[in-house]
């Protein structure tokens, strides 16, 4: 996962594999979301078209009820509620909530 600012709004980017369960496993996932950040430290981001790696979503595989993804926050880390944008959009099993440790400085 990556936060990158872009003016006012932050761009978070989750790529992530499955836990390996044999032929069982999910597949990669790749999903771009974008939101601004509150004074509690939680960035509301909804997801966004984008062409990446991994996975390309259009606005009309979106639609007009994008998931909003919970980004929150915190000295070590960030906290994640992806409000279902995995399922939507991921390979079935795949799965983006839980706490991301921070492994970069804050730019």
């Amino acid at each position: 996962m990556t936060l990158d600012r872009e003016g006012e709004v932050w761009r978070v980017t989750f790529r992530a594999g499955g836990v390996p369960n044999g032929p069982a496993t999910a597949a990669d996932c790749e999903l771009q979301a974008v939101g601004s950040q509150d004074s509690e430290d939680v960035i509301a981001a909804r997801l966004v078209p984008f062409e990446g790696e991994l996975n390309t979503i259009a606005a009309g595989d979106i639609g007009a009820d994008a998931p909003v993804i919970q980004v929150r926050v915190g000295p070590e880390g960030v906290f994640v509620h992806d409000s279902g944008a995995a399922v939507r959009f991921c390979g079935m099993g795949s799965d983006i909530d839980g706490f991301y440790r921070r492994t970069g400085a804050p730019g």
